[in-house]
């Protein structure tokens, strides 16, 4: 079964998002949680709720009520991630996926730009794009990319200490300093 993203909740327990679904690893096992007719692409932890990226938008389960509230877009959200108090993600189509601080959510694009992933590290968001990696800003209520590391395909990030390590489509695994 396709596994697109792979989380570890507060308690230890394991989610998956797959093809098939929310599937949760309880130590005997795993078995789906969630939305077993729905491609679920990432998973995200936040105090009170569990929020997924899927083929029909944005959900999200309140731990407190035990209920799902779907949030279904014309495209299908990729990744996620927190920015400034907002939910953050990329759609299929290289879109920045955002909510609008009024319940719901809009879509843009940035012209020539089409992003694969947002990386959360801190309060920084990082956009991997097609054309490089990109940090997510805001300037007078308006979304904005500034270039990090630019001239090739970035397909992921992560750090070790101080050191960003990229996932390049073309030149491999790439250490920014």
């Amino acid at each position: 079964m396709p596994a697109y993203r792979l989380r570890q909740g507060e308690s230890g327990r394991l989610l998956a998002a797959t093809e098939y679904g929310i599937w949760c690893n309880m130590g005997s096992g795993w078995f789906n949680w969630a939305y077993p007719d729905c491609i679920v692409y990432d998973i995200l932890y936040l105090p009170g709720y569990v929020v997924i990226g899927c083929d029909r938008g944005i959900a999200y389960y309140d731990r407190l009520t035990g209920e799902w509230a779907e949030f279904a877009l014309k495209t299908a959200v990729t990744s996620l991630a927190v920015f400034r108090g907002r939910l953050v993600g990329t759609g299929e189509c290289g879109q920045l996926v955002y909510g609008n601080g009024r319940g719901g959510f809009n879509v843009c694009r940035f012209d020539g730009l089409f992003l694969v992933s947002v990386i959360q590290r801190g309060s920084d968001i990082y956009l991997c794009s097609d054309r490089g990696l990109f940090r997510l800003a805001e300037w007078q209520g308006r979304f904005m990319v500034l270039p990090v590391r630019l001239g090739f395909p970035v397909s992921d990030a992560a750090w070790i200490g101080d050191t960003m390590i990229v996932a390049t489509l073309s030149r491999g695994i790439e250490f920014v300093r």
